[in-house]
């Protein structure tokens, strides 16, 4: 029985805290009358009723709501909580995985909780737990805890990116916490030392060797050491407290067909258009290289009229491939349908080129 009353209106004030939550609970109200004892003088409470109804109890627990679970968290960390009706208290705790919670690091009344963490002087690549404990009236209602990484040291390429094709100067950028110094890499040769934030390389493409895959490797030190910095010291016997590094395929060689497009209807005469790099010479073909060149450029922009009328209607590989010191490197090609004569006769052509494609796949 939690309370009795012989005033009305009968009524009670119930404190959900302080029960299990989100469960079901039943509230019950019996009704007593008074009935005096014969020759006594004495009363007695006889029950005259009751009544019963089953309610669910669902109260917002405390949960914290930075940071969030898994996290990598550096610097100062602004631990914040929700709102609850059903906290008095709360206490905070951060300890090491794996290790006891020992005492609470804050306690603070209220029914919301924060607190900057500054993480500077614990490990690092450390997980914590950060944990909360909420009290309501002396008892322990609910609790919450996270896992987050301490990674206060860190370092990370931005540009380029993982597998992609650089070509001339790349402007190898980092992304760094913690560092003062960084050394690039491009292969296992240091290239580059600087001792400045923002910490970055120009790299310089053209000497190495054309379609090589070549890893870029950053590592940040947390100490700066003018020797290496002035170029005097080469190797120096310091332990990088971070590293990361992409794979890139150096390709300063390159054509591609911009005009016409695969699979286009042309007619006339037709620019044909590149994007180029690294190009000595273009020369243009119609569908074989072993036919005579269409065309031949030697300078930029690399382009080729095409007579379409010297050719039948239908479908004709336009083929361009480059040349470096007279050396064949690579090359490009787009299919397209030539149609020189009336709208029927072009239509025709696309259904039956259609019709073909519909039959082959």
């Amino acid at each position: 029985m939690k309370h009795t009353t012989n005033e009305a209106p009968f009524q009670y004030s119930w404190n959900t805290c302080l029960v299990s939550n989100e469960e079901e609970h039943t509230i019950k109200a019996e009704a007593y009358g008074e009935q005096p004892l014969t020759g006594s003088g004495e009363i007695l409470l006889v029950p005259i009723g009751f009544d019963e109804i089953t309610v669910h109890v669902s109260n917002t627990c405390i949960e914290i709501t930075n940071p969030q679970e898994g996290e990598e968290v550096y610097g100062t960390v602004h631990i914040t909580t929700n709102e609850s009706c059903c906290v008095s208290l709360v206490e905070l705790y951060i300890y090491e995985v794996g290790e006891p919670p020992g005492n609470p690091l804050d306690t603070e009344f209220g029914s919301s909780y924060e607190y900057f963490w500054v993480t500077t002087p614990c490990k690092e690549d450390q997980q914590y737990t950060i944990c909360i404990k909420a009290y309501f009236d002396g008892e322990l209602v609910c609790t919450d805890q996270v896992t987050v990484t301490v990674n206060n040291i860190y370092v990370k390429i931005t540009n380029p990116e993982e597998g992609e094709e650089v070509y001339g100067t790349v402007h190898i950028t980092v992304d760094t916490r913690g560092i003062e110094m960084v050394q690039f890499y491009i292969g296992d040769v240091c290239m580059h030392t600087d001792c400045e934030s923002p910490f970055e390389y120009l790299w310089d493409t053209t000497s190495f060797e054309e379609d090589q895959e070549y890893t870029i490797t950053v590592k940040g030190f947390d100490v700066v050491v003018p020797e290496i910095c002035s170029g005097q010291l080469k190797n120096p016997f310091l332990q990088c407290k971070a590293q990361d590094q992409v794979t890139v395929t150096v390709n300063n060689i390159c054509v591609k067909i911009t005009n016409p497009q695969d699979g286009e209807q042309v007619l006339g005469t037709v620019l044909i258009t590149t994007d180029t790099r690294g190009i000595g010479t273009v020369r243009f073909y119609i569908d074989d290289i072993s036919n005579p060149y269409e065309c031949e450029d030697t300078s930029a922009p690399f382009e080729c009229n095409w007579d379409t009328t010297n050719y039948e209607n239908g479908d004709h590989t336009v083929i361009a491939r480059r040349y470096a010191s007279g050396d064949y490197q690579d090359q490009d090609a787009v299919t397209c349908s030539v149609c020189n004569g009336s709208a029927a006769l072009c239509l025709g052509i696309l259904l039956g080129r259609a019709r073909i494609l519909i039959r082959k796949y």
